[in-house]
């Protein structure tokens, strides 16, 4: 994954999805964290510094966080090697 600064970066592949992102912490943290996430469709993406990265603050003792917002991605690029990243999907209509 590129990255304009070295920090290690992994990125996470779901396929085409549409969903929210959920971030989990590998350990809880004592005091805030912030995590850079950036979100990608294709798999050249990971590799173009362009792109926008999203940040996320975990407060302190605050190991999971869902993305309230509804996006379409295929990759879940983390910064900073301390999250996880899945998917919650939204229930299909009736």
């Amino acid at each position: 994954v590129a990255s304009s600064r070295r920090v290690r970066a992994t990125a996470f592949d779901f396929g085409p999805v549409r969903g929210h992102a959920k971030l989990t912490m590998k350990y809880v943290p004592p005091f805030s964290r912030l995590v850079n996430v950036r979100f990608a469709n294709v798999r050249e993406e990971l590799f173009h510094l362009e792109g926008t990265t999203h940040p996320f603050v975990f407060a302190a003792g605050e190991r999971t966080l869902i993305d309230p917002r509804l996006r379409s991605f295929r990759y879940i690029i983390v910064y900073g090697g301390e999250a996880n990243a899945e998917v919650v999907r939204e229930p299909a209509s009736q």
